[in-house]
């Protein structure tokens, strides 16, 4: 033992740092197995395990943004643990309260495994708290086909029921503003049909009274001419009574005889 100590570099007992690590992990020991895992990450740089240990080690000391960067390095190494470092990255996401973020992870997670029934159920739950609660219907039900037995079952149905009593309200109050939308839309055009009809009636009747106010002035200025024609025809006659008066007393002259 004292020669072990003495030459360092060994692991004690033949255990590598990265079995030492992955035994305190087992253990729930994440202070102490974090930095033994570091080390032996500089000793094995493609071990995918050690990049998943340190991200969920990470994650129980609340340093979520350390366990994302250092399981978004394992992705770069990753063969076998790829959709669980993804939906644990998601979880990260989740905790640090960038919901769109963590759907995009748990989505690539099932992507890689579709097998991965708590990337539906971890999903579905984001997918509430954004509000998409027709993806997280469809999620539950997904889980709860994946893994009927879920100790987590009952709060899902009721999840489930409550969803769906929440959408069912929404399509009916959908269905209300349609009708009402309907309704506006449909008094909308009638009130621009009364104006239509309105608008007309007050051109005709303008135009009516626009031809009267032309009738009434050609009868005006017909009545004027007449006047002033009858005035000139009367002229004409008393012109041509006296022409006539005239030529009569021209005529009696002529047959007076005038003695000398």
């Amino acid at each position: 033992m004292c020669l072990l100590l003495l030459c360092g570099g060994l692991p004690l007992f033949g255990q590598s740092a990265f079995q030492k690590g992955e035994e305190l992990f087992m253990q729930n020991r994440p202070q102490e197995a974090a930095g033994i895992l570091e080390g032996a990450l500089a000793q094995e740089p493609r071990n995918e395990k050690i990049y998943l240990y340190l991200g969920i080690i990470y994650e129980q000391l609340g340093i979520r943004q350390k366990a994302v960067d250092i399981m978004q390095k394992g992705l770069e190494v990753t063969v076998f643990h790829k959709a669980d470092l993804f939906f644990n990255i998601g979880n990260n996401y989740d905790g640090m309260g960038e919901a769109e973020k963590a759907v995009e992870m748990y989505t690539r997670a099932l992507e890689t495994n579709g097998s991965l029934g708590d990337a539906y159920l971890n999903r579905a739950n984001v997918e509430v708290k954004l509000d998409r609660l027709t993806d997280a219907l469809r999620d539950y039900r997904l889980y709860l086909v994946m893994a009927p037995a879920s100790p987590q079952r009952p709060q899902i149905e009721r999840m489930i029921q409550l969803i769906e009593s929440v959408e069912a309200e929404r399509a009916a109050e959908a269905e209300r503003v349609r009708i009402a939308e309907e309704q506006r839309r449909i008094r909308e055009e009638e009130e621009k049909r009364l104006e239509e009809e309105r608008r007309k009636q007050e051109e005709e009747d303008r135009r009516i009274a626009e031809e009267k106010r032309r009738q009434e002035e050609e009868a005006r200025q017909k009545a004027l001419l007449d006047e002033v024609l009858k005035s000139l025809q009367m002229s004409a006659e008393d012109a041509a009574h006296l022409s006539a008066e005239k030529e009569s007393i021209i005529e009696n002259r002529e047959d007076v005889d005038i003695d000398d």
